[in-house]
């Protein structure tokens, strides 16, 4: 026997029941006297026979079949092993039998190989015996797997990029060919290469063009694929979605849509016209190209469905852009999986948002980049059980971007330590207490749960458990209290969330209230501040705040609060009036009675509002707030 034993393929034990037969004779009932005698008999060990080696071609379908005899018994158990090849992966014809089938492997550039197996029986007594079988595998060529990459659709005059790819599991790709098979002729760079490209011709009307890549291998196999171009008028309007995004869950009868458009030369926007597969909407179109179309039908009992918007200028010329959305299933976007989303900080005009997932350890502990189109999930950008990377605290309660510093700033409070805030390099992943009983002058934190900014980059901390609202230099880390359990006319008590509005230079506190909710505002906080109610469930017209807030927000630009309250609705508070008004229901599907189960963020640049759930689906959201469309983006 040659090799080795590395890998039990499979194996099949069974045992027969042994009945002994016959006893002394003549007994009779009366039982005399009679002598006994006993006697030892060896037991004869097993014979295997593993079957005649055998010559097959590569593809072949293989048989193992287990064979053993037992003179003084029978044979109880059956084991095969692979001793030396590739692996295999075993077919049951009969289980009892130990009887299986595989299909002889490519032998990739080698004209042969071989595969050793071993079948070891088992007989009543415990005695085994092995044989071996070898196969020897020749090599058969196969023609290679050839991708042409994905159809693309492009500008006229737009340089275009053919990215195709090969394998061969029978030896190598000697060559790769591109051909144009239709379209309008272009002339092509690198044809004999994987990747090859060319410039689109300039068009005043759609052109598709197609191109095939045939790869031939070693042995003169060729696989052609096709991919197909469409080529759009280089003059032609261009449309773009900002929601929803280009893929998510979405799971209502109807939806909105909005986004920005551009003409050219001269031209303007005549229509644009948005359908998700039934009827379509005219969307109301501003003067600066923004585009908004609402109630738009999705279609009953489909799976997935593609909300098109397709614009088209004075000179009737269009351009299509697509969305493409679930209606089914509860998981979206790619990438690492992450634990609980905690929080979310926006950076405004980028394609990407920050999560912080949360623990009760480092390891759990993350901060991921999230593509605000696709719903990726990137790589982490620091990691907390590194303690190269600076401190090791965790349960983090709430994250802030800092773009001067291109940092992102955490509120923690960890089970052992000391509450701080900590800010974390995003090129480098370095974590940096900023304040804390040991950084910064001031009274102590006691529970920091909101981080936003306050006026001259202060960050503003809402302390929950310290019953305060501080101002905190991040530069020196000192502490200044705003508002506290003493300030007049009303109390700061369990706050959860706070911003500063810098239209009115006042404070915005959302307070911890089961029942009659209510919102206050601090004015002349930095010189005697004093608060008062801006809305409550008993006084103000709209909707109740049901049971504990989940999250809230700030629209600066309207100048209203938006809080997501227990019963899963999101609610509009204006500052002004204190009058509230409902955007949505059943905004992440699942209401809680917990506070600060969800975060809000709200993006001034896109008018979109982010919602992290870390209770039940572990997802990261986005909604629109005009029309109180919700999709899942990622989880």
């Amino acid at each position: 026997m040659t090799g080795s034993a590395f890998k039990l393929l499979t194996s099949l034990l069974f045992t027969a029941a042994l009945v002994a037969c016959g006893g002394g004779g003549g007994g009779g009932s009366g039982g005399g006297g009679g002598g006994s005698s006993s006697s030892t008999v060896s037991n004869v060990a097993p014979v295997a026979n593993a079957g005649a080696d055998k010559t097959v071609n590569a593809g072949a379908t293989i048989e193992l079949v287990a064979d053993g005899t037992d003179s003084d018994g029978s044979i109880t158990g059956y084991q095969w092993t692979q001793l030396s090849g590739p692996n295999v992966s075993l077919t049951a014809i009969d289980l009892d039998a130990a009887h299986f089938s595989f299909v002889a492997p490519s032998t990739g550039a080698e004209d042969s190989t071989t595969l050793e197996f071993r079948l070891q029986v088992t007989d009543n007594d415990g005695a085994t015996a092995t044989d071996t079988v070898v196969f020897t595998i020749n090599r058969v060529n196969t023609a290679p797997e050839v991708n042409a990459g994905a159809d693309q659709t492009v500008i006229g005059l737009s340089d275009v990029n053919l990215m195709g790819t090969a394998t061969d599991d029978s030896g190598e790709v000697e060559s790769y060919l591109w051909t144009q098979t239709a379209g309008e002729a272009v002339s092509l760079t690198n044809p004999d290469s994987a990747t090859a490209s060319f410039i689109a011709p300039s068009t005043n009307e759609e052109l598709t063009l197609e191109f095939a890549l045939t790869v031939t291998d070693g042995d003169g196999a060729t696989t052609t694929d096709v991919v197909a171009i469409v080529v759009t008028p280089e003059n032609a309007p261009i449309v773009s979605f900002i929601f929803p995004p280009a893929t998510g869950v979405y799971k209502k009868t109807s939806i909105s849509a909005f986004g920005t458009s551009e003409t050219k030369n001269g031209a303007t926007v005549a229509t644009v016209e948005v359908s998700a597969g039934g009827a379509s909407v005219m969307a109301d179109v501003e003067e600066d190209g923004s585009w908004r179309a609402d109630n738009i039908p999705v279609p009953a009992g489909a799976s997935e469905f593609t909300v098109t918007a397709t614009i088209t200028d004075s000179e009737d010329l269009s351009q299509s852009a697509s969305a493409t959305l679930m209606t089914d299933g509860d998981s979206a976007g790619s990438g690492g999986l992450w634990t609980e989303p905690k929080a979310v900080s926006v950076v405004p005009g980028s394609d990407y948002v920050y999560v912080l997932t949360g623990g009760y350890d480092a390891s759990a502990s993350s901060i991921v980049p999230v593509n605000i189109s696709t719903g990726h999930r990137g790589e982490p950008i620091t990691d907390f059980t590194n303690v190269a990377q600076g401190s090791q605290t965790a349960v983090f309660q709430d994250m802030l971007f800092d773009a001067e510093n291109e940092q992102l700033l955490l509120a923690s409070n960890p089970a052992e330590g000391t509450p701080q805030i900590v800010a974390v390099d995003i090129a480098t992943g370095v974590r940096t207490t900023i304040s804390s009983e040991e950084h910064g002058a001031g009274e102590f934190f006691a529970n920091p749960i909101n981080l936003e900014w306050g006026k001259d980059r202060q960050l503003l901390v809402t302390d929950n458990g310290a019953d305060t609202i501080f101002l905190v230099d991040p530069v020196t880390g000192d502490r200044t209290i705003v508002a506290d359990a003493t300030t007049l006319d009303i109390a700061i008590e369990s706050p959860l969330f706070a911003s500063w509005v810098e239209s009115t230079d006042q404070i915005v506190v959302t307070p911890n209230v089961f029942f009659n909710h209510y919102f206050l505002g601090i004015e002349d906080w930095q010189t005697a501040p004093l608060t008062y109610v801006i809305s409550t469930n008993d006084e103000n017209v709209g909707p109740d705040v049901g049971r504990t807030v989940q999250g809230a927000a700030l629209d600066a630009v309207n100048n209203r609060l938006l809080v997501l309250d227990g019963n899963d609705q999101l609610i509009a508070v204006d500052l002004e009036t204190g009058n509230r008004t409902l955007l949505a229901e059943s905004v992440t599907s699942f209401s809680s009675p917990f506070d600060l189960q969800k975060n809000l963020e709200y993006d001034p640049v896109s008018k979109l509002l982010y919602v992290t759930d870390s209770d039940f689906s572990k997802g990261l959201y986005v909604v629109d707030p005009q029309s109180g469309s919700v999709v899942l983006l990622s989880n």
